[in-house]
């Protein structure tokens, strides 16, 4: 939202978004350090000098600076891709992608992104390459992993991920791996460690300059909502709150096509609430757009999901997007609601 290619409306645009964030008073930014000019959801480009992907602009530098010297915010986080990675055809790890079976039909059958496999040894390198060269761009306070950090129950089958299994033990044959319950969770459990060692991995190659750096990942709903969903993600919740400092939950109804929202949201609320620290470490992160549709949720639908959630114990909340061209959301209206914290 804050590129342009004409200089003069960047400037205008980082200007009042600047101008929001004081206004509501916001204390954390999750700053998108990649772009997607396609919206097939990896990253072609990036907005800071590296060694693998076309720069858009050198903008992440001057926006983090700027929120960190001219509002209140206290924290910026880098937003970042774990595995999400277009590269060119040339580049030596474009081909080491995530392989998702396509002997069954399932609904959950591949995650829907361009990915690097994480199994693969150079595509490991590159990525944390990429994020060795955001760590040098300018100082900022913590990292968001992307919702891409994900693998379904027919992901990743690619070599690299299959001679991997092998070493733990697993057969490769997944259909048999589904039908049988503790396999199963025994393969959900490897991967779903495998991308968290693998993003705090990158987080401590980052704190080598950034010693300080915090570290927060994003979470879909319904893993947030049922545990059996792991096996459909290789994300936990439980796992996740346990190793990251924060971990930004997708509470987004209308993304989930829900039928009552307000029953969602108290369902995430009261297992979240099981957990020691669910609420210390856990953001609950709301949608000021309907996709689908492509209508913004009106402000003061926002305002109200907002109260609901802190009047039962939620204690922190964000929303993504924001859009300050439009001025959605109204800051206004939000202002109030978040005074109540």
């Amino acid at each position: 939202y804050i590129y342009d290619p004409d200089l003069k409306q960047q400037e205008r645009n980082l200007d009042h978004l600047l101008d929001r964030m004081v206004e509501m008073q916001v204390n954390t930014v999750f700053l998108q350090a990649f772009a997607d000019p396609d919206a097939n959801g990896s990253a072609d480009m990036v907005y800071f000098p590296n060694r693998h992907l076309p720069m858009r602009a050198d903008l992440f530098n001057r926006v983090a600076w700027q929120i960190q010297t001219r509002t209140q915010v206290k924290r910026v986080y880098a937003w970042m891709p774990l595995m999400a990675w277009e590269l060119s055809a040339e580049h030596p790890a474009s081909k080491e992608l995530v392989q998702t079976e396509t002997a069954e039909k399932s609904a959950h059958l591949n995650m829907g992104y361009h990915r690097l496999s994480l199994f693969s040894p150079v595509a490991r390198q590159t990525i944390r390459e990429i994020y060795q060269d955001l760590a040098k761009s300018t100082p900022f306070n913590g990292l968001l992993f992307h919702d891409d950090a994900t693998l379904s129950d027919f992901e990743d089958v690619s070599p690299h991920a299959i001679k991997a299994y092998q070493a733990q033990g697993l057969s490769d044959d997944f259909a048999q791996i589904r039908k049988n319950d503790q396999q199963l969770q025994k393969w959900t459990a490897y991967k779903t460690r495998a991308i968290d060692d693998f993003s705090l991995e990158l987080a401590n190659e980052v704190r080598q300059y950034q010693p300080f750096l915090m570290t927060a990942r994003n979470l879909y709903a319904q893993v947030a909502l049922s545990a059996y969903a792991e096996n459909w993600s290789a994300q936990s919740l439980g796992e996740s709150l346990n190793r990251y400092d924060f971990t930004a939950i997708m509470a987004m109804p209308y993304m989930e096509q829900v039928d009552d929202p307000k029953k969602f949201y108290l369902d995430m609320v009261k297992r979240v609430g099981t957990y020691p620290h669910g609420f210390d470490k856990s953001i609950f992160e709301l949608q000021a757009v309907d996709w689908r549709t492509g209508k913004k949720v009106s402000s003061e639908e926002m305002a109200e999901t907002i109260d609901l959630l802190y009047q039962h114990g939620v204690k922190h909340v964000g929303y993504y997007p924001d859009d300050p061209i439009a001025d959605h959301p109204d800051p206004a209206v939000l202002k109030k609601v978040f005074e109540q914290k």
